[in-house]
């Protein structure tokens, strides 16, 4: 099994989301600037480390441009257009925040194209876990337990409710609202250790 310190790209990747997470749990936000840094440096260090791998000597800005691996390149751009729509879609259904979208698309650079998803799933699951543990710390499952069992009773009563089920829905995820930038770290630190141990969802 190889570990992650073994491997530059994954350790670049794990800690973007580790300063992703330190800023979401002092600022409660991912700052713009830093998921710009982020994507900015993961394509400068996959471009260099293609370069380097080529055992090509540059000597000209134009024979830096003319070694580049292109397959790369096109995976750059297919990573990006996966983890957008992918993380969009999940912003939309208010699922994620707009700062974990960004910073998680700019790290996806880093990752395999067969691994996006997977990690996000990973993320999906970890999120519900501490969502649940802390729910549980908070001694507040029982309203929990209740909101889950009302389900049918709020589709139902929907528009003669509404406001007060928005007014409750709000009030309990502010109180155990869980920083997704820490799902996230832990959804791919997940997914690359199943995939040491050869288990894939692809």
């Amino acid at each position: 099994m190889r570990s992650i310190f073994n491997d530059p790209t994954m350790l670049l990747c794990c800690l973007f989301l580790l300063g992703g997470v330190i800023q979401d749990l002092v600022m409660r936000k991912v700052k713009n600037k830093y998921v710009l840094f982020s994507l900015v440096t993961s394509i400068l260090f996959l471009i260099l480390n293609s370069i380097s791998n080529s055992n090509t000597n540059l000597n000209s800005f134009s024979s830096f441009f003319s070694e580049l691996d292109h397959s790369n390149l096109i995976l750059i751009y297919k990573n990006l257009f996966l983890s957008l729509f992918l993380t969009f879609t999940l912003y939309i259904f208010n699922v994620i925040g707009a700062g974990d979208a960004k910073l998680f698309t700019a790290i996806s650079t880093l990752l395999p194209l067969s691994s996006i998803a997977p990690s996000l799933f990973c993320a999906l699951i970890w999120g519900s876990l501490l969502g649940l543990f802390k729910t549980i710390l908070s001694g507040q499952l029982p309203i929990l337990i209740s909101r889950v069992l009302v389900i049918p009773q709020m589709l139902i009563f929907r528009s003669q409710n509404s406001n007060l089920i928005k007014v409750n829905s709000e009030s309990f995820s502010s109180v155990n609202a869980i920083p997704f930038t820490i799902p996230l770290l832990l959804g791919v630190l997940t997914q690359y250790s199943l995939i040491q141990i050869g288990v894939s969802f692809l």
